[in-house]
């Protein structure tokens, strides 16, 4: 079996679901709840935020939640139907997947 049969069988609703889901948690989470506590921490003002893109945001913050999920998604499904080898790639874009996901969330 290979990567590109790994993708095609993939449940993509499932993907989809735990993507949004962490977009709407994400937003109670940063909003409501730990808002302020974010922007003291991070040195941010109103003024600084309303300047920003809010579609764009919101935009990377989805694709970003949906880029996590499918790695998650990847990893359960291929941890028992690869060989060591096989493994050993997918862990390295793994890897490369978490960097550019972690290093996006803080620009």
């Amino acid at each position: 079996m290979d990567l590109l049969t790994a993708f095609e069988n993939m449940n993509w609703l499932s993907v989809l679901v735990a993507a949004i889901s962490s977009f709407l948690v994400g937003g109670i989470w940063y909003g409501p709840i730990f808002g302020k506590a974010w922007m003291i921490e991070f040195g941010f003002t109103v003024e600084i935020l309303e300047k920003r893109s809010m579609p764009k945001v919101f935009g990377l913050s989805l694709l970003l939640s949906f880029i996590a999920a499918f790695i998650l998604k990847a990893i359960y499904w291929c941890r028992s139907r690869f060989s060591i080898w096989s493994n050993g790639r997918f862990f390295c874009w793994f890897w490369l997947g978490k960097y550019y996901v972690r290093y996006f969330i803080f620009i």
